[in-house]
């Protein structure tokens, strides 16, 4: 990976490989090599956190080239070294509650502060089978930082902080959140053109989304998604099955689902498991996606091979296969996943400053 400098909520700077430095309080040694109009004082970095290419990120609070906006128990120094950026990139975040007829949805909206936010398509991400919005992390703010448009996230009925899901998951439950949820979605929150973005069943449903609204969605991102029931599908999910024995297990997932945990994940196991759901796909709906597709994959996805992504980006876009990544890209590989999806989207419909 090059030395290179991003845009995203505070700042970060990404430096070759060299010793770790700890986890708190600490610069990185390597700053040599930058032009000197670019290093500056600025207040002290609040974190970092080694990156699997053996790179490490150093996130910082704020930057300032006097280094006068500091942290009020911190003091700048000439160890505080950061690079800067002409502009500062302010995310605002906003919660809010989506009444639906069969319960309320919790929804979160991150959106650039100085931009217009209808003035280009916002991205809707769908989470995974046993996600949320808090399970995307910094993702969302991160990509709305560096792709310049409002990033749309909710948490499904069952999951995180929404109502439970009124009865038995069926197995068209993927088909039905594009076609039954999302336009709810779309009409209460305000949202004409966009884009669909969803990780393992989340880009499922932003495949059946992107069938359903042909003529407003103008592009979709699938990460680490199942396009048909595989054998390495299921062999993961009964690992995972096995390991929701444990109790502790159960307990972790409950901080984000609260007393909704134990249906989350029967729900998810039962349905990939059952019999009535073996011959599912998404063929028919990818036959009616006409918009430019971008089919993201980890290597090492232990719930799908690289077959998944090759079927749903087959003559509609691209398959970008990411080595040494497992399912989760957006937190194994965050950077380098926002900067495949803003060329992708650059492509698409370009930024102008």
């Amino acid at each position: 990976m090059p030395d290179r400098f991003h845009e995203g909520v505070g700042r970060f700077l990404v430096l070759p490989r060299q010793p770790y430095a700890g986890e708190h309080g600490h610069r990185p040694d390597f700053v040599t090599g930058y032009p000197a109009d670019l290093i500056a004082l600025a207040t002290i970095m609040v974190a970092a956190t080694r990156l699997s290419d053996g790179c490490h990120r150093y996130y910082f609070s704020h930057l300032s080239a006097k280094g006068d906006d500091v942290v009020s128990h911190f003091k700048p120094n000439k160890n505080n070294i950061a690079m800067l950026e002409t502009s500062h990139v302010t995310i605002k975040e906003q919660e809010c509650i989506i009444s639906l007829e069969e319960g309320r949805l919790f929804a979160k909206t991150w959106t650039q502060e100085g931009d217009a936010p209808d003035r280009i398509a916002p991205i809707l991400l769908f989470h995974d089978s046993l996600g949320c919005i808090d399970l995307w992390r910094s993702f969302p703010k991160h990509l709305a930082a560096t792709t310049r448009r409002r990033v749309i996230a909710y948490d499904r009925l069952g999951f995180g902080r929404s109502d439970p899901y009124p009865g038995k998951l069926g197995s068209d439950f993927i088909r039905r959140e594009a076609q039954h949820i999302v336009p709810q979605l779309c009409a209460q929150i305000g949202i004409a053109e966009f884009i669909a973005c969803g990780h393992s069943v989340g880009g499922g449903m932003a495949v059946e989304t992107a069938a359903y609204f042909q003529a407003r969605c103008r592009a979709l991102v699938t990460i680490a998604a199942q396009a048909f029931v595989e054998d390495r599908t299921l062999d993961g999910i009964r690992i995972a099955q096995g390991s929701f024995q444990d109790p502790a297990n159960l307990a972790r997932l409950a901080k984000y689902h609260g007393d909704k945990a134990a249906w989350a994940v029967s729900a998810w196991i039962e349905t990939w498991l059952s019999p009535e759901f073996a011959h599912w796909t998404l063929d028919a709906a990818l036959a009616a996606v006409h918009c430019p597709v971008l089919a993201v994959h980890g290597e090492q996805d232990e719930y799908g091979t690289s077959e998944h992504p090759k079927r749903i980006a087959a003559g509609r876009g691209t398959a970008h296969i990411l080595p040494n990544t497992g399912h989760v890209p957006h937190r194994e590989r965050e950077e380098f996943l926002i900067d495949t999806i803003q060329q992708f989207l650059n492509g698409i419909e370009p930024l102008s400053r």
